[in-house]
């Protein structure tokens, strides 16, 4: 169990570099960003210290932010100039962004705690919140090194501040530092499981393209023999300018297998969409010119109006002169293999539990919802989680719990629309995001329907009844992150006050 715990903090050996690639790749566009903000802050401090301020470096105090303010300023200049450097060479940039990621920290802890020796009193402490969750939120590193960060700067500013700022704000700073490593290993197991699932889904496609490439081999051994068993083979002599397709074209599509000034022929749109047809008489253009094979994939409409994919190969034959006189190919139906694909997308974005919207599935959702969403329109999370669930747990077994939650996710489906994006986040978590237009009460109105519903399942002949309570934020120009911090601080009032009810976020809660 300890040997397992410990490898859940680094990559797998087997991904441990596309790990890094993409962390670091991300890492570096986002830290590009907040060191340019960085620096400009730093010359604003820089210039309220030498014009606005009257003591100027006469007071060993403001020489003191002074040194604050140049450290940031050239470390800042000094990380910028080392990641140009070694843009090319991964292990560099590793270290770099973690040597940066530190820094961050301590120059934030550092200037923080010297504030409230200062004060001598309980003053804001945003400056070491926003390093602890600003990295969290903009820099992803492996688990253990950034707990082993999170932990020394966290644990030594809630020791030594302790005196000043008492229990009430010390022990929210220890929930803050909780919620931060959670954050920073939930970052990191998401993107594990997504490259994970990525490289399924490549080396599925690779299996297709492989398959693909090797019938066309097989084609190309036998001059491609016209009796294929499925194929639609199409033969089209360039100078009749005439097509000739096999019977299975006329079945499956209800079109001619001959047709004439085929060169001028475009089919009926419910064939093939008008985009479909230009890439294609694109590619054929391509091909006629460089004398390649063309390799193409087209979503067809058969005869009973059903959409599928094909894979479509073609090649101009050419006499002895260099003159094109045909050209063969044929249609592959590759659905199958699409719908696999498919699935298997599909499958990266769900819980496989309640076949609900995972956490990244929900997401993506909340992306493009911001993306679609028009001025008379509204966003909200609904965070939800069951009363004592643990007990249920405990005295009736893990399967019992699992169909718990399978049942809550059926209440969830039947009271939202099918447009919602609806999301188990993990445990007895659940969590919706839905659009509002017109009268705002829709909301109130959805969430006290859910709580009116006392749903109950029977299990092994006990009738057990579950309740729950639930957090609301309304988007105010949130990421998905601080949304869903807000929906979890009005659940989070919800379970300290009246378990089974509702709070909707305020900024005083």
């Amino acid at each position: 169990m300890k040997n397992q715990f410990i490898r859940r903090l680094f990559p797998p050996k087997e991904i441990a570099t596309d790990y890094w690639l993409q962390t670091v790749h991300s890492n570096a566009r986002i830290t590009s960003i907040v060191v340019s903000f960085c620096v400009a802050v730093q010359f604003f401090n820089l210039y309220n210290l030498f014009v606005l301020s009257e003591s100027k470096l006469g007071t060993l105090n403001n020489r003191i932010y002074f040194g604050f303010y140049c450290s940031m300023l050239f470390l800042c200049i000094l990380y910028s100039i080392s990641s140009y450097m070694y843009a090319d060479n991964l292990n560099r940039l590793v270290k770099i962004q973690c040597a940066g990621f530190s820094f961050w920290l301590i120059w934030c802890t550092a200037l923080n705690y010297y504030d409230l020796i200062q004060a001598g009193h309980s003053v804001s402490i945003v400056v070491f919140v926003t390093g602890l969750f600003g990295t969290a939120i903009c820099i992803q590193m492996v688990p253990w090194y950034a707990w082993i960060n999170y932990l020394f700067v966290g644990g030594f500013f809630i020791a030594r501040a302790f005196p000043v700022l008492g229990l009430g704000e010390s022990w929210n700073l220890f929930i803050g530092l909780i919620m931060v490593l959670i954050i920073s290993y939930a970052r990191f197991s998401y993107t594990i499981k997504n490259i994970q699932n990525r490289n399924r889904i490549e080396a599925i496609h690779k299996e297709l393209l492989d398959k693909t490439e090797a019938l066309d081999a097989n084609l190309q051994k036998y001059n491609y023999i016209l009796k294929q068993t499925n194929n639609i083979i199409l033969d089209w002599d360039l100078e009749r300018d005439t097509a000739i397709f096999t019977d299975n074209w006329k079945s499956l599509f209800g079109l001619p297998t001959e047709i004439s000034d085929f060169s001028l022929w475009v089919p009926p749109s419910r064939f093939l969409s008008a985009q479909n047809w230009a890439d294609l008489t694109a590619k054929l253009k391509s091909a006629s010119k460089t004398g390649r094979e063309l390799e193409a994939e087209a979503l067809l409409t058969d005869i009973h109006g059903e959409n599928r994919w094909y894979s479509f190969r073609f090649k101009f034959q050419t006499d002895s002169h260099g003159i094109r006189k045909y050209g063969l190919g044929y249609l592959e139906d590759i659905s199958k293999h699409k719908q696999e694909i498919f699935r298997l997308k599909s499958t990266a974005k769900s819980d496989p539990l309640t076949g609900l919207l995972n956490r990244q599935g929900l997401y993506e959702y909340f992306q493009e919802q911001l993306i679609q969403k028009s001025r008379d329109t509204e966003l909200a999370m609904i965070l939800l989680d069951i009363d004592g669930f643990k007990e249920i747990n405990d005295r009736y077994g893990h399967p019992c719990g699992d169909q718990a939650l399978v049942h809550l996710s059926q209440i969830l489906r039947k009271n939202f629309r099918n447009w919602d994006g609806i999301c188990r986040i993990g445990g007895d978590e659940f969590m919706v995001v839905l659009s509002l237009s017109g009268d705002p009460s829709i909301l109130n109105t959805k969430v006290e329907s859910l709580l009116t519903r006392t749903p109950k399942f029977t299990w092994e002949g006990h009738t057990i009844s579950l309740s729950y309570s639930i957090g609301v934020a309304i988007w105010n120009n949130d990421t998905f992150e601080t949304l869903y911090k807000k929906a979890d601080l009005a659940l989070y009032a919800v379970k300290h006050h009246e378990k089974g009810s509702y709070r909707i976020y305020s900024p005083g809660l």
